[in-house]
């Protein structure tokens, strides 16, 4: 068993991995005003994160396989740290872009690894308590960061805000020392380990469950991160501030997901932790679109964290369960990657939906797929998890 400082440093990694996004969502306006860009590029800006995550998640997690954790985690929170520096830089929407593309790069390798690495060295109910602290360790950095980032930017401008990714450059020193080797032992070598992914595949249960989790991240990027910035700037005419305070406040749900997860799958089947996410994140999104002050919107994004923290710990857990170690890395990359599609299309769909109806409309479009996407969980839910994976039946 590996010590508390290793556990807390996995978890600091993965809040690293994902502070591209909330750093700079704050101050959306902002920059698209400072490069002369119009509201539907926001979209891209949000998606060009999790886009090469696509490829790197699953091509992390069989590198680590072949030259050890640390020696994949490492040259990654450097990358993470150098691109968010040059975003911050950045003298034209093209370079910002771009950087933010390659730090995305980084980020997409970076949540798998901490996820494989809990998996690595934990079991049964321990794993399950810590995945679920994992997402609670995730949702805090979703937390503060929009609040400090927003502090940042109302005062220094947004390029100090986004500069702060800087944090990643100590944390790769600290991995040095304490995050554990964990290089594959199966012997089964590149070919053997594709193979066993392929076989996983096969299996219908962790196809569906695969494509359910890749769903529900494009609608959480689609709303949190994406609408709910523009509708307070252009329908209530929030400033940065309190556009922080109140993008931060969805963290807070899935900060309390995240520590009930484990309790809740004592007594709760996988099979309807899902669907009753979605109906819970439509729900938010209702909320959202028909607000007509601050204090609806929030009670909107609050409700919308809380559905969407039971879905990571969730998902990580169950395909953890399904499949054997050999199988485990690419899985779990594999997992990432498609929920990193689903938060790179959720953006880019918002910003075609800006295009052909009203923001308030395109969230409420928004709303009624992710009802369409919890019945058909609904009805289909012996074959999104199978029984033998459930704690409750």
């Amino acid at each position: 068993m590996e010590s508390r400082s290793t556990i807390s440093v996995i978890y600091a990694v993965a809040v690293v991995a994902v502070l591209a996004n909330p750093l700079v969502i704050p101050s959306l306006p902002e920059v698209l005003a400072d490069f002369g860009q119009p509201d539907s590029r926001a979209g891209l800006i949000v998606a060009v994160v999790p886009l090469p995550g696509v490829l790197i998640a699953p091509i992390a997690g069989l590198l680590s396989d072949r030259l050890g954790r640390k020696q994949v985690v490492i040259p990654l929170l450097a990358l993470f740290g150098l691109a968010g520096v040059s975003s911050a830089l950045a003298q034209s929407f093209e370079l910002f872009i771009a950087a933010r593309f390659a730090q995305g790069t980084a980020s997409g390798g970076l949540i798998a690894l901490a996820a494989i690495l809990i998996a690595d060295n934990w079991s049964g109910s321990d794993r399950t308590r810590l995945l679920g602290y994992n997402s609670a360790a995730i949702s805090f950095g979703l937390l503060v960061s929009p609040l400090i980032g927003g502090f940042i930017a109302s005062r220094w401008g947004w390029r100090w805000s986004v500069g702060l990714a800087v944090i990643a450059l100590p944390l790769a020193v600290a991995c040095r020392w304490l995050v554990p080797e964990n290089v594959d032992s199966t012997g089964l070598g590149v070919r053997g380990q594709l193979g066993a992914f392929r076989q996983t595949l096969r299996t219908g249960s962790v196809r569906s469950l695969l494509v359910a989790g890749s769903l529900l991240s494009a609608a959480t990027f689609a709303v949190l991160l994406t609408a709910a910035p523009l509708f307070l700037e252009e329908q209530l005419s929030v400033g940065i501030d309190v556009r922080g305070a109140v993008l931060a406040l969805p963290a807070v749900g899935a900060v309390l997901a995240g520590l009930a997860v484990t309790r809740l799958r004592q007594v709760v089947a996988v099979r309807w932790i899902l669907p009753a996410a979605a109906m819970g994140m439509a729900a938010g999104s209702f909320v959202i679109a028909s607000a007509g002050s601050t204090p609806m919107v929030a009670a909107g994004v609050l409700g919308f964290g809380l559905a969407t923290g039971f879905v990571g710990p969730t998902v990580q857990d169950t395909l953890a369960s399904a499949v054997p170690s050999s199988g485990r890395a690419a899985v779990l990359g594999a997992w990432t990657s498609l929920m990193r599609l689903g938060q790179a299309i959720g953006p880019l769909l918002f910003g075609v939906g800006l295009g052909v109806a009203s923001l308030p409309n395109t969230i409420r479009i928004g709303g009624l797929a992710l009802v369409g996407l919890a019945v058909l969980l609904f009805s289909f839910s012996a074959k999104v998890v199978p029984p033998s994976e459930n704690p409750a039946t």
